[in-house]
């Protein structure tokens, strides 16, 4: 068996938007796979028989990612741009989409209709109408009555502003968006049988989630109005679709990350800037909401492994319950609630969740990883669960994949903290060098799932090491709330885990010890070359180094003002004191950066403060800049820099560690 390697990713096959026809027995989903020689990835639909297993791939040009049933499941509807001329017109200015219908009985995909939108999702509604959600550029002039000569003006003056910026709210950019000033995710009905094209929110409208009514028949979804600046103060609306009249439910005072529609309320998630999670309900008429459950772990597939691209309904309601993946100590997992009542899990530790759909006679097939391995499609019914797929059995089966050994530890103040160790092959022989990996957030969370980077490093013959410190997320509010406390408690944990990992294994060489990690993972990476000199090298990837400057530049600003204290003019000392930077002149080891220069996460200036600091102090470093990756690169980058990383990683560490 060979070994995995860098380049091997485009082995690997992701599944995302598992939907459900309705007729019994049949499913689609989206693959997503990395295309090394055109250097982008093939998006291909599948149709699934539920109950053989049987997989057709029914679309070839690599290029859909989203799909629908309608005609009562005989048929798909997807969105795409399949004629070059229209992709030549949008790259011109304009905005189209064009809708595909795919017959299930066989034939060819068919333009079924087109629309002067930039659409994203769609989802089925009941009379034959659909659901669309579109991105809206508020600054954009109306061309859908210009012809001629005036839309071609129009066009040559939308080009014309392409070499500009113009900011004039907040947010005005988004990690692996752009710049999004005057954008909003916009709701559209589309009525296939008169042709009629209806918006459903205004055109100020930021829409944040949404979901269709059990009968298709209303869509709730959660957002705000704004002209200058977001509040992040969500309200929860419905849509009739038979009237075309909109109603509010609820204000939810917080941020919405999800809703959905169960019996006679409408269920949704808010979370606050500590990124606490809280589910509540109000009737489908609307009034008070009322708290159902308060997540004490995280809502959705937290997981900080780098094996699934994209992702499906994980929050949803069947009847009077609701269906949602929450994310624990040990896995991601499917729960049921009702209104009142107590979550009944009903996923086992063997399935990792990542999004689901429900039969109608109540099977669940769930899109999610095996305790150790790549995606799937599983069935799930009486507790048991059956794996429908084998897409990534052959890769499986390929390589020589070394599994991560649970190593539980305490802390020096006795909090029993999780923690796994990578062997590779040549630790049989004698010691290896180690590799300490630090994941983002602070609220992610490593399992003993397979990772990319853990298996790349093991096959360079490095032992990777990896932890979930305090700060981490999915086991309490308490233990996830590190707030004001960056670079304390955390580091005392991953020291002591780097520790606990040498007693246990003395085939690891403390003497040749590196680290790494991105987002947070950067950030501690940062901290840790300041704070003791015990890693020979260290390889920050996405990092932050200065709080202060980082203000205002981030995507995410109030979660950088509630973490560490404040504003650069009202808590100038507490940003400061838990910067990096502060600490630059103590920094001895070697240190790599790797930056992606369309992260508006982690911005590129971070990168470079530390870069320069390190460089004027005479200590070794290098940067590398890579050109059009936002913040999670190491998923949706382009698989030439996913190799890239991992070349400049291992060379980094081969130099001085071996």
């Amino acid at each position: 068996m060979k070994r995995f390697q860098k380049d091997c990713i485009g082995d690997i096959v992701s599944i995302a938007e598992l939907t459900l026809s309705p007729q019994e027995g049949q499913a689609a989903f989206v693959t997503h796979r990395p295309n090394l020689e055109k250097d982008g990835y093939d998006c291909f639909l599948h149709a699934l028989d539920t109950r053989t297993g049987e997989i057709r791939q029914l679309t070839f040009t690599g290029s859909e990612g989203c799909v629908c049933f309608i005609e009562e499941g005989r048929a798909l509807l997807f969105p795409g741009l399949r004629d070059p001329k229209d992709t030549e017109r949008v790259q011109a200015g304009e905005e189209l989409t064009a809708f595909y219908r795919l017959p299930l009985d066989g034939g060819e995909a068919e333009e079924l209709f087109r629309l002067p939108i930039m659409a994203g999702k769609v989802l089925p509604l009941a009379d034959g109408k659909l659901l669309i959600v579109a991105k809206h550029d508020l600054s954009r002039p109306d061309l859908t009555a210009l012809s001629g000569e005036a839309l071609q003006k129009a066009l040559a003056d939308i080009r014309a502003e392409r070499d500009y910026e113009v900011c004039d709210e907040r947010p005005y950019r988004a990690d692996g968006q752009g710049y999004i000033n005057k954008t909003r995710a916009r709701l559209y009905v589309y009525d296939m049988k008169s042709k009629e094209l209806t918006a459903v929110t205004e055109p100020h409208f930021a829409v944040v989630t949404f979901c269709v009514s059990q009968d298709g028949k209303e869509v709730y979804f959660t957002g705000e109005s704004y002209e200058v600046a977001r509040k992040n103060c969500d309200g929860l609306y419905a849509w009739n679709v038979g009237k075309a009249e909109r109603r509010e439910l609820c204000q939810t005072g917080a941020m919405t990350t999800a809703v959905a529609h169960v019996g006679g309320r409408v269920w949704y998630a808010a979370m606050d800037a500590k990124m606490d999670t809280d589910i509540w309900s109000v009737p489908v008429q609307g009034g008070q909401p009322a708290l159902e459950y308060a997540l004490e772990e995280d809502l959705g597939f937290q997981n900080s492994g780098d094996t699934c691209r994209g992702g499906g309904c994980n929050f949803t309601g069947r009847g009077d319950a609701l269906y949602f993946v929450k994310s624990d100590r040990r896995g991601a997992h499917l729960f049921r609630m009702t209104s009142g009542g107590q979550p009944e899990r009903l996923s086992g530790e063997e399935i990792w969740v990542n999004h689901f759909a429900i039969e109608k006679n109540g099977r669940i097939l769930c899109a999610g990883l095996p305790a150790f391995g790549m995606m799937e499609v599983f069935s799930l019914q009486n507790g048991k669960s059956e794996k429908l797929t084998q897409l990534n059995d052959a890769v499986m089966g390929k390589y020589e994949l070394a599994q991560p050994q649970y190593l539980p530890f305490d802390s020096r103040d006795g909090v029993d903290l999780d923690g796994w160790v990578v062997l590779p092959p040549e630790a049989q022989k004698g010691k290896v060098p180690v590799i300490l990996l630090i994941h983002g957030g602070p609220r992610g969370q490593y399992q003993g799932t397979l990772s990319f980077d853990a298996q790349v490093l093991a096959s360079a013959g490095y032992a990777v090491i990896f932890c979930n410190p305090r700060g981490s997320s999915c086991r309490s509010r308490a233990f996830a709330d590190i707030n004001g406390r960056y670079g304390t408690i955390d580091f005392d944990d991953l020291m002591d885990f780097a520790d606990a990992a040498l007693r246990a294994y003395p085939q690891l060489d403390g003497e040749r010890m590196g680290v790494t990690g991105a987002s947070y993972g950067g950030y501690m990476t940062n901290w840790i070359i300041g704070h003791t000199d015990r890693f020979k090298a260290g390889v920050a990837q996405c990092s932050i180094s200065n709080w202060i400057t980082m203000y205002g530049c981030s995507d995410i600003p109030w979660f950088f003002e509630v973490g560490q204290g404040g504003t650069p003019w009202d808590g100038y000392e507490a940003l400061w004191r838990s910067s990096p930077l502060k600490y630059a002149d103590r920094v001895k080891t070697p240190t790599l950066f790797l930056q992606y220069m369309a992260d508006y996460r982690c911005p590129m200036d971070q990168a470079l403060q530390m870069y320069a600091a390190l460089q004027s102090r005479g200590v070794e470093t290098r940067l590398v800049l890579f050109k059009g990756d936002s913040h999670v690169m190491l998923l949706l980058g382009k698989p030439s820099h996913r190799v890239r990383r991992h070349t400049e990683m291992l060379g980094w560490f081969d130099k001085h560690l071996k």
